[in-house]
């Protein structure tokens, strides 16, 4: 089914909501428009609902399509051999060997795997192996920056994050998406910088972003280029 709306045709299903409302949104990273209502029918209040809001769905429409050619072009790109990593592209290369590991050198991803392993997935093997030098790499880096900005920090945990960047808990622990590996070096600190500055201020009051200006000047301009990198939280995850 689909809603054609200023020459657009827009993918969406319908379903029945828990709370007896009436709600829209685009599921994540795809251009399929969600659907809920009472019950569970595109009826004539429902329809009413969508043409009110035709400027708001059109609008994300075309921004989901956008995402989704980035994220395409990705992974075209990978089964090639060439990798977003660290803000530029580089080569990948699969070798056989008897033990795994990976490596970044030369400008070069090297990923060493038994034959059965080539056989498998090209992109479970790279999330794998990325996520690897993600961890390295992360861990290593907000080591560095917490010495720098005097930060007393918790555990440091490098994971899947569906939404965001990063996060500090309450109890000093850092959390950090892997993805951040694909960002420029200056993007990846600022993201550790602004978590680290949370330890100071957990909240985003004119104190915690002075905080961030001490260490991360000019900081407005990495917080509106690294939204252009957004589309890829999550790319190895859907």
């Amino acid at each position: 089914m689909v809603l054609s709306f200023d020459g657009e045709n827009i993918p969406f299903v319908v379903q029945k909501s828990s709370d007896r409302r009436i709600s829209i949104r685009f599921k994540r990273n795809t251009t399929l428009l969600e659907i809920k209502t009472p019950n569970g029918k595109l009826d004539g209040q429902t329809r009413e609902v969508l043409n009110a809001n035709k400027s708001w769905i059109v609008k994300n429409y075309r921004s989901q399509k956008v995402i989704q050619s980035k994220r395409e072009e990705f992974l075209k790109r990978l089964r090639a051999g060439k990798l977003l990593f660290r803000g530029s592209e580089r080569k990948l290369l699969m070798i056989q060997g008897e033990k795994r590991w990976v490596r970044f050198e030369e400008e070069e991803i090297h990923i060493s795997l038994s034959l059965r392993e080539r056989e498998a997935s090209k992109e479970g093997v790279v999330f794998g192996a990325l996520k690897a030098l993600a961890k390295d790499y992360l861990l290593k880096r907000t080591k560095e920056l917490g010495k720098w900005t005097q930060s007393e920090f918790g555990d440091i945990r490098v994971k899947n994050i569906k939404s965001k960047w990063g996060s500090c808990s309450s109890k000093r622990n850092l959390n950090f998406n892997w993805h951040l590996i694909f960002l420029p070096d200056p993007l990846i600190d600022y993201i550790i910088i602004h978590e680290l500055m949370h330890l100071r201020e957990l909240n985003h009051s004119p104190r915690f972003w002075e905080w961030v200006e001490k260490y991360y000047p000019g900081y407005k301009k990495a917080e509106k280029a690294i939204r252009e990198y957004e589309w890829l939280i999550g790319i190895f995850d859907d």
